[in-house]
C-alpha cells in the first residue's frame, strides 16, 4: 500500500508537493521497496522536493549502490536549489571514485547544481583522475563537465592533460576547456598558452581540433593565437574537420584575420592555395572583402584552384551574390566534362538569384 502511494505521488509530479512530508516518512520505512519508491517519487517532483534534502543525504552513504545513485539523481533534479547537498556529494565522489555507476551520477548532480570556487578546487583531483582512467566516453564527458564547472582551479591540470601521451585523454581535456568557456565567458583564458602549444603539436588530431575550438570561444582574448591558427590550417593539408575548426576559430577570434588568409592565397602554391580557399568559406558574412579575390581565381590555370574558389563562393551563399556574373562568365567556357563545371553550377545554385 505504501509503495503504491509513493508511486501515485510520483505520477502527480510537481503537483504532488503536498505529498513530500509523507514521502520523507516513507524514506524511514523498514521495507526497502518503500524507501526505493519514495526516492523515485521525490526525483520525479524535481524542484518541488527540496524540503527532502536533509532526509535524502544519508542515502548517499547507503549500502545499496542503487540508493546512492538515486539520491544523486534527486539532487540533480532539484538543480541549484540542492546547494546544501554539495559537500556530501563531493565526499561521495571521493569515496566512491572506484564505483562507475555512482560517480557518474554524483558528477552530473554537482555539475547541475553548480560549484563555487572552493568547491570547484575540491573536485579537481578526483574528477581528473576518474576522467583519465575511465573507459566510458559518457562517464568521461560527465567528468569533463564537472571539471569545467570547477572553473580556473581545474586549468593547471587540464593544461597538463593536453600534453598527455594518450591523445584521447588530451582530447577530453581540450573538450573540458571548451565546456568551461561556454559555461562562463572568459573563465578559460588562463589556458591560452597551453591551447596554443597543443594546436602547434597536434594540428591534425583531436587535441588540436578541440584546442582550436577553445581558442575560438575565447574570441578577441585569443588574438595572439592568430598565427598559430593560420599555421594549423596549413598543417591540416586540407583535412576537412580540423581545417573547419581552425578556420571557424580564426573568424571568431578576429574576422579581420581574413586578410591573413588572403595573403597566404596570393603567395602560396596551388595545393596550399586550395586549403586556404576552403578556410575562407567558414568566415560567412565576414568574407565579403574576399569575394573579388575569389573571382580572380576562377580564371586560375590550375582547375583544382578554380574548383576550390567556386566551392568557397557556393559555401558563402548569398554573401557572394556579387560573384554571379564572374561564375556565369566562367561557365560559358566549360563543358559538362570539365573538372570545374559542377563546382561552378553548384555555386550558382547556392548563391541564388
Amino acid at each position: 500500500m505504501r509503495t503504491a502511494a509513493a508511486q501515485a505521488f510520483a505520477v502527480m509530479g510537481k503537483t504532488g508537493k503536498a505529498a513530500v512530508p509523507n514521502l520523507i516518512e516513507c524514506l524511514k520505512d523498514e521495507d526497502i521497496h518503500v524507501r526505493g519508491t519514495a526516492i523515485w517519487a521525490l526525483n520525479k517532483m524535481e524542484g518541488e522536493s527540496v524540503t527532502a534534502i536533509e532526509a535524502l543525504l544519508p542515502f548517499l552513504d547507503d549500502q545499496e549502490l542503487d540508493f546512492r545513485r538515486a539520491a544523486a539523481d534527486c539532487f540533480r533534479s532539484m538543480g541549484a536549489a540542492a546547494k546544501l547537498a554539495v559537500p556530501s556529494l563531493i565526499l561521495t565522489l571521493k569515496r566512491d571514485h572506484d564505483k562507475p555507476g555512482v560517480r557518474t551520477r554524483v558528477a552530473w548532480a554537482l555539475y547541475t547544481i553548480g560549484l563555487d570556487g572552493k568547491e570547484g578546487a575540491e573536485i579537481v583531483d578526483v574528477a581528473f583522475d576518474i576522467m583519465k582512467i575511465s573507459k566510458s566516453w559518457d562517464e568521461s564527458m560527465h567528468m569533463a563537465q564537472l571539471l569545467a564547472a570547477g572553473g580556473s582551479a581545474a586549468l593547471p591540470k587540464l593544461g597538463e592533460g593536453l600534453k598527455d601521451a594518450n591523445p584521447k585523454f588530451g582530447e577530453k581535456c581540450a573538450r573540458s576547456i571548451c565546456m568551461m568557456e561556454k559555461r562562463k565567458k572568459g573563465s578559460a583564458i588562463g589556458a591560452l598558452p597551453a591551447l596554443m602549444e597543443a594546436v602547434k603539436t597536434d594540428p591534425k588530431g583531436g587535441v588540436g581540433r578541440y584546442c582550436a575550438a577553445a581558442l575560438g570561444l575565447l574570441g578577441n582574448e585569443a588574438k595572439s593565437a592568430l598565427p598559430v591558427l593560420v599555421n594549423m590550417i596549413k598543417d591540416t593539408e586540407g583535412e576537412g574537420e580540423n581545417l573547419s575548426y581552425a578556420a571557424e576559430a580564426l573568424a571568431q577570434v578576429d574576422p579581420a584575420s581574413l586578410l591573413l588568409l588572403l595573403q597566404e592565397i596570393r603567395d602560396a602554391n596551388s595545393n596550399l592555395r586550395i586549403i586556404m580557399l576552403r578556410a575562407v568559406g567558414y568566415f560567412g558574412e565576414a568574407a565579403k572583402p574576399a569575394i573579388k579575390e575569389l573571382c580572380k581565381l576562377l580564371k586560375d590555370e590550375d582547375k583544382r584552384v578554380v574548383c576550390a574558389a567556386a566551392d568557397t563562393l557556393g559555401k558563402l551563399g548569398a554573401v557572394a551574390k556579387e560573384a554571379r556574373p564572374d561564375l556565369q562568365e566562367v561557365l560559358k567556357t566549360l563543358n559538362k566534362h570539365d573538372l570545374p563545371y559542377r563546382a561552378v553550377t553548384d555555386a550558382l545554385k547556392k548563391i541564388g538569384d
